[in-house]
């Protein structure tokens, strides 16, 4: 049997990628969240609570 490995290595600039949701969110608009099962769309939001943390808004749960 062969075996075929690959070794890829990739970055995602995490502000490119949380970019439009960020904007949306502090001009106050309404997000919604949608897409495929396992799309990232929690890591997103999760990525976008931790830059709005670090800058310092308050956010409520």
């Amino acid at each position: 049997m062969n075996e075929v490995r690959r070794h890829s290595v990739y970055f995602v600039d995490q502000m490119e990628a949380i970019g439009p949701l960020y904007d949306m969110i502090q001009k106050g608009e309404f997000v919604a969240s949608y897409g495929a099962r396992a799309s990232g769309k929690s890591t997103r939001v999760d990525q976008a609570m931790f830059e709005l943390e670090r800058r310092v808004y308050l956010l409520k749960e």
